[in-house]
């Protein structure tokens, strides 16, 4: 009996470890497809994120830069190495300068093009015969692609912090426009002093601002006085460029104050407007040559401009809300009685310029 015991234990054992064998034979198989799904689940993954590396190394090397500026140049050739210097000097990196040669007749586009080899943020756009600064800004519109954009002339000078501050500006308080202060530049003496009087109330209305810790507005907020807020310049104000592109704005073709229409659409537009209480910015007074110096016709481009706007403001719905703060705004346009005009016509738009302030609702 004893040994027919121990056969049937030894038997029992033979099973056990036949089962153990079978049962351990599925087992590794389960673990080598489950290794295979595992690698195949990750592999998704894996490529995703090599894309994606990809993807952020390729738009670090082509991301669009923060700020655009815009540069018209017509033959000044004398003050433009000085302009640019003032641009690529600045603090503030991440912008690209666009210049817009407007058909120079000296060395000015050889000047453009000599900077634009060593700095890859220059584009130099060509236009092959003299069109006016209103049409070498709108020209260069269509090359921006920053999100925020800058208009600057190229006899002039930024100072080196002009950026930085205006972009930080505009990003702490989520500004659609972001406005400066400048220095006149007196030509002939280099001697620094404020624009005009206008200028100076500017500069006072910031401050006040500043002192009441208001630090974005639109028109909205001040409308009897929202026109005595600010210059009309363009020069002076970093613009969102979605303010620019989403309303088509651009620059009217008239030979004096031809931003004058384009920054006040682009101040009605904006729905927050703030300020910088710094003068960054140099501005070329009294320059021999300079188109601004003329103004041949001045009258009849203040004239026309007025008008565009009163127009603009009827078709926004906003006339009769901003009608006492503009009309001041046209009444600093007219010339006393004592001042000399040069031409028959001058006389003619500065009567015109009076009916408009005084009589607008008969014309």
């Amino acid at each position: 009996m004893t040994k027919r015991k121990t056969k049937k234990v030894s038997q029992n054992n033979t099973v056990s470890e036949k089962t153990a064998s079978a049962a351990t034979k599925p087992s590794a198989t389960n673990k080598r497809l489950s290794k295979t799904l595992y690698i195949l689940l990750l592999f998704p993954l894996f490529l995703a994120l090599m894309i994606g590396g990809i993807l952020l190394n390729y738009n670090l090397i082509v991301k669009n830069p923060e700020i655009s500026v815009v540069m018209p140049v017509y033959n000044t050739a004398k003050y433009l190495p000085e302009s640019i210097s003032g641009v690529l000097d600045q603090t503030f990196k991440d912008f690209e300068l666009i210049m817009v040669n407007d058909g120079s007749t000296d060395n000015s586009l050889e000047i453009m093009q000599e900077y634009a080899k060593k700095d890859k943020r220059i584009k130099v756009v060509n236009m092959d015969k003299n069109s006016g600064a209103a049409a070498a800004r709108n020209e260069g519109i269509k090359y921006i692609t920053g999100e925020y954009t800058l208009f600057v002339d190229s006899d002039d000078f930024m100072l080196p912090v002009m950026l930085e501050k205006m972009y930080n500006q505009a990003k702490l308080y989520n500004l659609d426009i972001v406005m400066s202060l400048a220095w006149a530049v007196d030509e002939p003496s280099g001697d620094l002093f404020p624009i005009s009087i206008i200028d100076r109330k500017v500069s006072f209305a910031y401050h006040f601002l500043q002192k009441q810790h208001i630090n974005y507005f639109s028109y909205k907020q001040f409308p009897k006085i929202f026109f005595q807020l600010m210059r009309k310049y363009v020069w002076d104000k970093l613009i969102k460029t979605s303010v620019i592109k989403d309303n088509n704005l651009y620059f009217d073709n008239v030979q004096s104050h031809n931003d004058s229409y384009f920054i006040t659409m682009a101040l009605l537009h904006a729905k927050r407007i703030g300020y910088i209480t710094d003068r960054v910015y140099l501005y070329r007074a009294n320059r021999s040559g300079s188109v601004s110096g003329k103004n041949p016709d001045d009258m009849k481009s203040s004239y026309d401009t007025f008008i565009k706007i009163r127009q603009s403001l009827q078709d926004m719905g906003i006339y009769n809300e901003l009608y006492e703060s503009f009309m001041k705004w046209v009444g600093s346009f007219i010339p006393p009685e004592d001042w000399p005009l040069q031409t028959q016509e001058d006389y003619i738009y500065r009567q015109k310029l009076i009916e408009l302030r005084y009589n607008s609702d008969d014309i």
